[in-house]
Parts: structure tokens; C-alpha cells; sequence
């Protein structure tokens, strides 16, 4: 358990000091002790696969550590249009994998 912990934490320090280096251009390797099941977070959930699943499936918000206050990643911003309807702003900035906004 104490391995585990001292890797995700590894993880999750090398991905701090890549967002505080701006546009990063070159590469960065992360061992992790295993592979998850699948890359579809629909399938399975696995602590491996959560660290490795939310950079390919980007999510339009997400949930602070520690507090769970929900805050904008992909979307700027939401309304609430309905019990099951939400309306989401993208941000500006916002490019697909190829480049493409």
C-alpha cells in the first residue's frame, strides 16, 4: 500500500511540474506498476486506469481533491436547463488532439 502511494504521488508531482512548465514540448515517462483493464472508464474502475483514463477522456468538469467542490476543466462555465438538461460553454482554447478547434 505504501508502494502505491509513493508512485501515485511520484504521478501526480511529475504532472504538477509539467502544467507549471507552460507549453511543454518535449516527452515525459511515468512507470506505473500496472496496465489498466481498458481504456474505457465506462467498463471497469481502477485506480490505475483513473490516472491514466482522464488525459485521453477529457471531462468538462471535474471535482476538487480534498473538497469535491465541482469546478470548470473543459466547459467555462454551465446552466442547468432541466433535471436531466445542462447547457456547456467550451472554453475558447479548446483544440482536439490534432489541433483542430
Amino acid at each position: 500500500m505504501k508502494k502505491r502511494m509513493a508512485l501515485i504521488s511520484i504521478f501526480v508531482m511529475a504532472l504538477g511540474w509539467a502544467s507549471a512548465a507552460g507549453a511543454f514540448k518535449g516527452s515525459i515517462t511515468i512507470a506505473l506498476p500496472d496496465d489498466p483493464l481498458t481504456m474505457d472508464p465506462h467498463v471497469t474502475s481502477s485506480t490505475i486506469g483513473w490516472m491514466i483514463w482522464q488525459w485521453p477522456n477529457d471531462s468538462l468538469i471535474k471535482s476538487e481533491t480534498g473538497t469535491g467542490k465541482i469546478v470548470p476543466w473543459l466547459a467555462e462555465r454551465w446552466e442547468k436547463l432541466g433535471p436531466t438538461k445542462y447547457k456547456f460553454w467550451l472554453r475558447r482554447d479548446a483544440k482536439f488532439t490534432d489541433g483542430t478547434p
